[in-house]
């Protein structure tokens, strides 16, 4: 496994400089949720100007419940600005799709996060965003776009079929932004 990557039941950690990728292959729970949340919480203490976290949400069929909801909304708050910008990438069919953007999109109004943070359709536009925000500890698109394959790879997924869920390796890396 890739120094920087961390795997733990259903969700896998890639982290580099000021900036997280996290990827759920399973649904929420309030402890795959707090796995996540200590991962942001130790890098936002010790990055002065913020963190910034994309979202991978793999296929997973089930909405996280009420509780993981509430914790999320939450967390959001507490960290304030110490997340510069949150991408959450959802994929899936159509209809678990829509419900899991609706969701998303309404968790960061209710958290008053909605101005910094963002629900894409895919994971390069995802990276894109977040190097929007890029500061000096962030790694270039590619690198990204290396750690997502990375991910994939430790949470024991074929990497063309986990790539081809949100855009194929040889098209992810000849669309970084020039």
């Amino acid at each position: 496994m890739s120094k920087g990557v961390e795997v733990q039941d259903g969700i896998g950690l890639w982290q580099r400089g000021d900036t997280l990728i996290v990827m759920w292959d399973q649904p929420a729970t309030l402890e795959r949720w707090h796995h996540q949340v200590r991962r942001m919480n130790s890098m936002a203490a010790s990055s002065p100007a913020g963190i910034l976290v994309v979202v991978v949400i793999l296929s997973v069929d089930t909405l996280p419940d009420a509780a993981v909801r509430d914790d999320m909304q939450a967390t959001l708050r507490r960290l304030g600005v110490r997340v510069r910008r949150l991408v959450a990438v959802p994929l899936g069919d159509a209809v678990m799709l829509s419900l899991m953007r609706t969701m998303l999109r309404g968790l960061l109004v209710v958290s008053g996060q909605a101005h910094r943070h963002r629900v894409t359709a895919s994971v390069s536009d995802g990276l894109r965003q977040l190097r929007e925000l890029a500061g000096t500890e962030t790694p270039s698109f590619e690198e990204l776009s290396i750690g997502a394959e990375e991910l994939a790879t430790a949470l024991g997924l074929d990497t063309s079929v986990a790539l081809d869920s949100f855009v194929p390796s040889a098209t992810f890396r000849a669309a970084a932004p020039q």
